[in-house]
């Protein structure tokens, strides 16, 4: 009897202590996994949030999160704002280009201009956004003036490299590029975001020649609106 004890005793402890290790490793299994659909949902989010502030053709952001950017960057005191310059790139009759090639054909050449102005990220702080057609936006630091024109110039001379404006087609049909900006100062009662228009009413040729400190200031003459 004694000896049925004992046996009995151990089975009963064996098998108490399999149920906890079991049980134990259920709730492992359990937290494991849950916190793996955090992640990818967290992941989900993040993509979507990514792909929502993107222009879907040229993957530089577009305009809701481009004046998100904007508005983020202008808050707070005045005096402790940032100088900061607004420049409008458009590319000029660029539908011109759809009837040649056939219509969208231009999307396909967006990019590259995209990849052009992202490639000065490695150069000067930017925020770039396409906001509509063949109209980009870019948000510049302007603390260092010198610095902000030989950016301007390396930014002209790229652009100008793109191969769809070096289409012997192209010549004579007027497409090309203009270019604007404008210095920001704090206002408490202006919206930074309305500079975003009115820049491209005020937009000059982007020449072939270099940018002087003259053609800089005339390019970026509107610090007063």
């Amino acid at each position: 009897y004694l000896m049925f004890l004992l046996v009995g005793g151990t089975i009963l402890c064996m098998v108490i202590a399999f149920r906890m290790e079991k049980a134990a490793r259920e709730t492992f299994l359990q937290a494991q996994l849950i916190q793996l659909e955090r992640d990818q949902l967290r992941q989900i989010n993040q993509q979507l949030g990514e792909q929502l502030a993107q222009d879907r053709v040229t993957r530089l952001f577009n305009r809701m999160r481009f004046e998100d950017e904007l508005m983020l960057s202008r808050a707070g005191d005045r005096t402790s704002a940032p100088r900061q310059m607004l420049l409008g790139i458009q590319v000029n009759h660029f539908a011109r280009f759809n009837e040649l090639h056939g219509q969208n054909a231009g999307g396909g050449q967006l990019p590259d201009f995209a990849r052009q102005i992202l490639s000065l990220q490695a150069v000067h702080p930017l925020v770039a956004a396409r906001i509509s057609g063949a109209r980009f936006v870019l948000l510049f630091d302007a603390g260092d003036e010198p610095a902000l024109r030989a950016c301007l110039e390396q930014l002209r001379q790229r652009l100008l490299g793109v191969n769809v404006l070096q289409a012997d087609e192209l010549v004579g049909q007027g497409i090309g590029l203009s270019w604007g900006g404008v210095h920001l100062v704090q206002d408490a009662e202006r919206n930074p975001c309305d500079m975003i228009d009115r820049i491209f009413r005020h937009l000059l040729p982007l020449g072939e020649r270099e940018l002087t400190s003259e053609q800089y200031r005339v390019v970026t003459r509107f610090a007063a609106i």
